[in-house]
């Protein structure tokens, strides 16, 4: 949560050392108070509440995550995009290999064997 309002959103970089240990996120997660109240039933449910300094309080909540099948469906272009977001930040795969996989998951039902699939994209 600290990073998200450190940084106004959440990147894979954000998961490195370096990010991890940057001391404007550390500050802001020494002030967070996690409270539990998880339903049984819903298991993806969130609320996150943060007191402002000038003693505002902001509040979301959210009912499912984005990407759920049934309630908040990812569109096949935001698949792409963190596709290739992904791509991007492993800094290995070539554009090639990754437009070859990327066109054989978009046509899954004619390839013969998956692990070319796999092979495109770990060697």
């Amino acid at each position: 949560m600290a990073n998200v309002l450190a940084r106004k959103g959440v990147k894979l970089e954000d998961y490195t050392a370096e990010y991890i240990r940057d001391p404007k996120v550390g500050r802001l997660a020494a002030r967070a108070k996690v409270v539990g109240n998880m339903s049984a039933n819903k298991v993806w449910e969130a609320e996150v509440s943060v007191k402002m300094n000038d003693g505002r309080i902001l509040s979301a909540h959210v009912d499912t995550l984005k990407g759920d099948p049934l309630e908040k469906r990812i569109t096949k272009e935001e698949i792409e995009a963190k596709f290739w977001t992904n791509i991007a930040f492993s800094n290995i795969i070539s554009k090639e290999k990754a437009e070859k996989a990327l066109n054989m998951l978009n046509e899954l039902e004619a390839v013969e064997d998956v692990a070319s699939i796999v092979k495109l994209l770990t060697e």
